[in-house]
């Protein structure tokens, strides 16, 4: 899975997470999830099916099944996996 990919740069970590459905992220944005306040990890695409959407902004909506690409310290990455799939 594309989760398992993870690659460390500069003490940041870059991972790619899938939104589950039934999340509380599943049909509202970006800026309403406050994940960079929440977890200090920033979202830099998005992948909705085959269609990527580099640097989304704040009012781009997720959808279950969307996987994001988010970038941040190992334990704010893993902050914002466990909201994302729901845990």
């Amino acid at each position: 899975s594309l989760g398992a990919v993870r690659e460390a740069v500069g003490g940041l970590v870059i991972e790619w997470v899938d939104i589950a459905p039934g999340t509380q992220f599943a049909g509202r944005t970006i800026a309403d999830s406050q994940l960079r306040t929440r977890t200090g990890v920033s979202i830099i695409a998005l992948l909705r099916g085959s269609e990527a959407i580099p640097a989304p902004t704040p009012d781009q909506a997720f959808e279950a099944g969307d996987t994001v690409i988010v970038v941040g310290t190992l334990d704010g990455v893993r902050q914002a996996e466990a909201l994302f799939e729901g845990r």
